[in-house]
């Protein structure tokens, strides 16, 4: 199975952001078997009515999305649920708890499918995929959001974890970022938000790709290489970054 990790569109942040969302889900769409979103969708927690009517008009494009079988795992069972791109929050759309986030509105339409602490399974030719998810967090409170959940893969299947968080062994800032070692254990593959380049990383065994965002937000030289998404085949093991048609950006020292 093939799977697109197309990241952090920050839908509002400027005029690229829109049409370059557009062209990594449609490329995804393409070359994927099933689109997952790691955070960030919107930049900001209440958008502009003009921002969530563009974000309404994006997604409908995408319903019907995933050439498998979409189901949630429950403790009651398995329940079928709708076709569209995955995702979680991340920390610019994140709210309050009690509140809707833009991403509960798409969800509600039917548009992506939240699954913030939730199981999905994918299904496609006698293969089982599990993806599970974080939303964004506090970086204070990530550590313990992990123990208070227990995530746990599903056996007999592919296990992919995504999350939202800054990571200490990419930007070794503050000592309260996650660490790898502290993802939980027995996952196939990790996927993280949040940070705006592509990157990589296999410690102790844990795969974890970092998709970067699809539109450039800062003035930082890793963002002239380029955008895209991540497109990973569960059963090869294998990963190829694919990019889309951006703005250029320039660094010069």
């Amino acid at each position: 199975m093939k799977l697109a990790f197309v990241s952090d569109f920050h839908l509002g942040y400027n005029d690229d952001a829109l049409e370059q969302a557009r062209a990594g889900l449609r490329k995804a769409k393409e070359v994927a078997d099933a689109i997952i979103c790691p955070g960030d969708l919107f930049d900001t927690r209440v958008p502009k009515q003009e921002v969530l009517h563009d974000s309404i008009k994006l997604f409908s494009e995408f319903q019907g999305c995933n050439a498998v079988k979409v189901s949630v795992i429950t403790n009651e069972g398995i329940t079928q649920t709708f076709n569209a791109p995955l995702a979680i929050y991340g920390n610019h759309d994140r709210r309050a708890k009690g509140l809707s986030n833009p991403l509960h509105l798409l969800d509600s339409a039917q548009l992506a499918l939240n699954f913030h602490t939730k199981k999905i399974l994918l299904e496609k030719d006698g293969e089982r995929v599990v993806i599970q998810g974080l939303g964004g967090l506090p970086d204070s409170m990530a550590k313990e959001a992990l123990k208070l959940v227990d995530f746990k893969p599903e056996k007999n299947a592919f296990n992919v974890f995504v999350f939202h968080q800054s990571v200490y062994e990419v930007a070794p800032v503050d000592e309260t970022f996650l660490s790898i070692n502290d993802l939980p254990a027995g996952f196939d593959l990790y996927v993280d938000g949040h940070i705006h380049w592509p990157n990589q990383l296999n410690q102790g065994g844990r795969m974890l790709l970092l998709p970067g965002s699809t539109v450039v937000t800062q003035l930082k030289e890793k963002e002239s290489e380029g955008k895209g998404f991540y497109l990973y085949d569960t059963l090869a093991k294998t990963f190829e970054f694919i990019k889309i048609k951006t703005r250029p950006f320039y660094f010069k020292q």
